[in-house]
């Protein structure tokens, strides 16, 4: 594709890029010695096979435990999570105790997901279940993931995401099926509906396609809402890969609906000729996603994994995106034997730490490779391209050391050591997982932030970050939860690039609930956690009673500055909504708090408490349960 035929390219008289001429050590690779075996190259049909690798702390010491899993029937590792400790002082990985899954299980993501401060395990391919943790590393009951169209040997969930998709303030998860079958649905939303129970609401998506999917996305961008994304081949057919929350129902849960927020004249309709017309990225076969604020106007944007072009896509206060895919040097990143690569994962991180988000890819063969040669690509890798600004980048991976050759697909990013910088595990198709430690020294400071929900989400999913690094200096703008790739999810740490400074002036953090929380000075080179001031508080905690006309839940509201302190003077008012039930009395002043009393039916069923603090409704809206 030629620079010339396409808008957006950089022109002769246009400076050129100055990228860092040395990224230190750049990332080490300290993989473990792995089990003979793992994985298998080849399992069912014929299929090379996927692996990912995942960073938690799982006993609670502070340090990130890895695993790594397979979904492979006849690995030696099929249905077992491998677990590694990481020795700080030798810098390496120790084998620790490995965890039972059920057979040809993948752990997609390793994460807090009952809220309770300790990770659990969300399990895909034929039996997806959330696998829950115990104090001290321990894993004990699970909870499958059930639904009538979600049956062994129908079902493949090779993908996930994790948001809180009807703002209750618990998490929720959506599945993707990368199966092809009739009545195998691609998008599977698991809303929470109590302490460790799910269910399944494929009807919220309206158009919900078949399978085909290889990843997942959901994301809050800004002032546009939530958007799901679908990304992957479509089963043969071309059916939407983007749905946004349009309506809420009689339910008080949102509906999505397909639209496409990519221009009219977008690079990736053009074909190799003008017979062959792109409509919409489906044709391209989105295989990973990421988004993050790439230019600094504080609109988030979005980059998309296609065959074979990252597209890069502008946000704005509306959801029509505008195309800057062309001039970006990521059109067509050729393998070593001159063919294009396919791009899979995909994470925005500031690598060099200059306040500015590069791009890390990886790359590899598809499945149909496995059966047509003529497809085959051959050996692929890993790439960084550096962020110049306004969506110009330079190719840093002989920098990074990352070039690897192999078959890659999934892409993590975390902080094994607490340092504050960027980890990555690499997984791929045939292809043993690598661990990659950063060690990019290029004079420049960072810190990455941890958050904790109280009234929102544990993980503080959805939430925007905005970092000063110095008083006088412009801000960043991030997102908590910025990647969508295939098999694995990454940990939502927000990485900040603080440049000559070797502490944040200022960070404010706008939580899903609402609440604006602001802190000062916080030093480079750790992670630090940060915990939301608890805007609503409800008991009972598990928001289930008795529908026996009687019973009371009882929400503590606090409204809260951005110090943390109690907002006095602020008003409190409450309705119940989108349900039976009814409260007992207006919202009353005790103390710090405004109490609001919800008395129960006497029928079962479930009511939604809208909070208001001065008339603005908060951005949690709590579920409360009545049962028979």
């Amino acid at each position: 594709m030629l620079c010339a035929a396409l808008a957006g390219c950089r022109s002769e008289e246009e400076p050129a890029l100055r990228p860092p001429a040395s990224l230190g050590d750049g990332f080490v690779d300290i993989t473990p010695a792995l089990p003979p075996g793992f994985p298998s190259a080849v399992g069912r049909d014929d299929e090379p096979i996927g692996t990912a690798g995942a960073l938690a702390d799982l006993d609670g010491d502070g340090l990130a435990e890895l695993l790594l899993s397979v979904a492979n029937d006849r690995a030696p590792s099929s249905g077992t999570a491998l677990v590694y400790r990481f020795d700080e002082a030798a810098s390496r990985f120790v084998p620790g105790p490995s965890v039972p899954l059920s057979d040809r299980s993948l752990v997609l993501a390793a994460a807090d997901l009952d809220g309770d401060g300790v990770a659990d395990l969300l399990t895909g391919m034929e039996d997806p279940r959330v696998v829950w943790g115990e104090r001290g590393g321990a894993f004990g009951s699970s909870t499958q993931l059930e639904s009538a169209s979600l049956v062994r040997g129908g079902t493949s969930i090779a993908a996930a995401a994790l948001e809180d998709l009807d703002d209750d303030g618990w998490l929720d998860v959506l599945l993707g099926n990368a199966r092809c079958c009739p009545t195998c649905q691609a998008l599977h939303p698991f809303l929470r509906t109590g302490p460790r129970a799910f269910v399944d609401r494929p009807d919220l998506v309206l158009e919900n396609p078949v399978g085909g999917l290889y990843a997942v996305m959901a994301a809050t961008l800004g002032a546009r809402g939530r958007m799901l994304g679908a990304l992957g081949d479509g089963c043969g057919e071309r059916p939407p890969a983007f749905f946004r929350a349009s309506s809420l129902g009689a339910d008080g849960l949102p509906r999505f609906s397909a639209f496409d927020p990519t221009p009219p004249d977008a690079v990736f309709r053009h074909e190799a000729s003008a017979e062959r017309p792109c409509p919409s990225i489906d044709c391209r076969s989105p295989m990973g996603a990421a988004w993050g604020d790439l230019d600094g106007d504080g609109q988030l944007d979005l980059t998309v994994s296609l065959d074979p072009l990252q597209a890069f896509f502008r946000g704005g206060p509306e959801w029509l995106m505008a195309d800057r895919s062309a001039g970006t040097a990521m059109e067509a990143i050729r393998a070593d034997g001159g063919r294009a690569m396919k791009p899979w994962g995909t994470a925005l991180i500031d690598l060099d730490l200059d306040g500015r988000s590069d791009v890390v890819a990886v790359h590899g063969d598809d499945h149909e490779s496995a059966t047509n040669p003529a497809s085959f690509v051959g050996p692929q890798h890993a790439t960084v391209h550096w962020n110049g600004g306004d969506f110009h980048f330079a190719d840093l991976t002989a920098l990074s050391h990352l070039g690897r050759r192999g078959q890659w697909r999934s892409l993590f990013v975390g902080d094994l050591d607490r340092d504050g910088d960027a980890d990555l595990i690499v997984g791929g198709l045939g292809e043993a997982p690598r661990v990659y430690r950063n060690a990019i020294a290029t004079g420049n400071a960072g810190l990455a932030l941890r958050l904790r929900g109280t009234t929102s989400n544990a993980l503080g999913i959805g939430a925007r970050v905005t970092v000063w690094p110095s008083e006088a200096g412009p801000s960043q703008s991030y997102p908590v939860g910025g990647s969508a790739s295939p098999y694995v999810v990454s940990d939502p740490l927000v990485f900040v690039g603080l440049g000559g400074s070797r502490a944040a002036a200022r960070v404010r953090v706008t939580w899903p609930s609402g609440t604006v929380q602001e802190l000062r000075g916080l030093r480079a080179g750790t992670v630090h956690l940060v915990e939301e001031p608890r805007l609503i508080d409800i008991t009972p905690s598990t928001r289930h009673l008795p529908a026996d006309g009687r019973s009371e839940a009882v929400l503590r509201i606090t409204p809260r500055a951005p110090d943390g302190s109690v907002r006095t003077e602020a008003r409190v008012e409450a309705e119940l909504v989108y349900g039976a039930g009814r409260l007992a009395a207006p919202a009353a002043r005790e103390g710090d708090a405004w109490v609001v009393r919800v008395v129960a039916p006497s029928a079962q069923g479930s009511g939604v408490v809208v909070v208001r603090v001065d008339g603005v409704a908060a951005g949690v809206r709590p579920r409360l349960w009545w049962d028979g």
